[in-house]
């Protein structure tokens, strides 16, 4: 009896080592599981550090970019420079120079720039990544272009912080700068003409802006009357002056008028100025009216002035 009542007492001992030794290997399995995930955790965290903060331009603004990490609930911007340190916190990790500017950003000052992530709960913040040198700059806004047809004029809205523009007009390549905000068009040779503008600043700090809307404009140039005509009567030839190359004049005598394409032209280069003569022997009958005036040939010009007439 005794000795049975020692075995049973041996079993009951057994069992419960049994069910210490499983406790125990269900014990470390969840540790080793535990472990893992923790390490997990501290892998997608990246608790050291994140990478450098990347800086992209587009020509149209600036951005300031931080590696995504969904884990956290955002980015922490650190500025720093020789004067001061300018946090900046935001849920993107994209971040805009003029999100930047609003946040007390200088632009023309030299910053080292890093990046943290946000953790959920105070302290569990990364540590900040390594700096990046970063000169704060921004882009003009771009220009809005118009054609006034009264006028015969390009304009555009003032740019902030422009000093200056450029006109740009195929088919030709070379630009106009300007600083107005307009542009006369009325001694422009006539053409079609594909226009478009950009701001400029003479300061570093402000890049020039993104090109303006394109326009098309049909230029119709509008051509100067003779400065002067003369009459010589003993050789009956009319002279007349100006500043236009034509290939046609209408000349009127008298009641009468016709059209000359035969004439002698010399351009005097110093004055920049043409001379016509026209032989009027065969129409000059001592008439006391005698003028002129262009005649407008070529495709895009035109002639909307008066007659200018000899004094006889």
């Amino acid at each position: 009896m005794a000795k049975t009542q020692k075995n049973n007492k041996k079993l009951q001992i057994s069992e419960k080592s049994k069910k210490i030794l499983i406790a125990c290997l269900l014990a470390a399995v969840g540790i080793m599981v535990l472990a893992g995930m923790v390490f997990a955790f501290l892998l997608n965290y990246d608790a050291f550090s994140p990478n450098p903060v990347d800086i992209f331009d587009d020509g149209m603004t600036v951005y300031l970019s931080a590696d995504a990490n969904e884990n956290y609930r955002g980015y922490r911007f650190r500025f720093m420079s020789s004067s001061d340190e300018i946090i900046v916190d935001s849920e993107n990790n994209i971040i805009t120079i003029d999100e930047l500017e609003k946040q007390g950003v200088e632009l023309g000052k030299n910053y080292n720039v890093s990046v943290c992530y946000l953790g959920q709960t105070s302290g569990s913040n990364s540590a900040y990544s390594d700096t990046v040198a970063f000169t704060a700059y921004k882009y003009l806004a771009a220009p809005t272009l118009e054609y006034n047809a009264q006028s015969k004029s390009l304009q555009w809205n003032i740019v902030d912080h422009a000093d200056k523009y450029q006109v740009y007009f195929s088919p030709t390549a070379q630009p106009i700068t300007i600083t107005e905000n307009n542009l006369d068009l009325s001694t422009f040779a006539g053409g079609e003409y594909n226009f478009s503008v950009v701001a400029l600043s003479d300061s570093a700090f402000y890049r020039q802006s993104p090109s303006s809307n394109a326009i098309i404009v049909p230029v119709i140039y509008s051509i100067k009357p003779f400065e002067s005509a003369s009459f010589d009567k003993e050789q009956m030839i009319l002279t007349l002056q100006g500043s236009e190359r034509l290939s046609k004049i209408k000349v009127q005598i008298g009641d009468f008028s016709f059209d000359c394409s035969t004439f002698d032209m010399t351009f005097d280069q110093a004055q920049n100025k043409y001379t016509y003569k026209i032989d009027l022997s065969a129409y000059y009958d001592d008439q006391t009216i005698i003028g002129a005036c262009p005649i407008a040939t070529e495709n895009y010009t035109s002639f909307d002035g008066e007659f200018t007439y000899a004094q006889i």
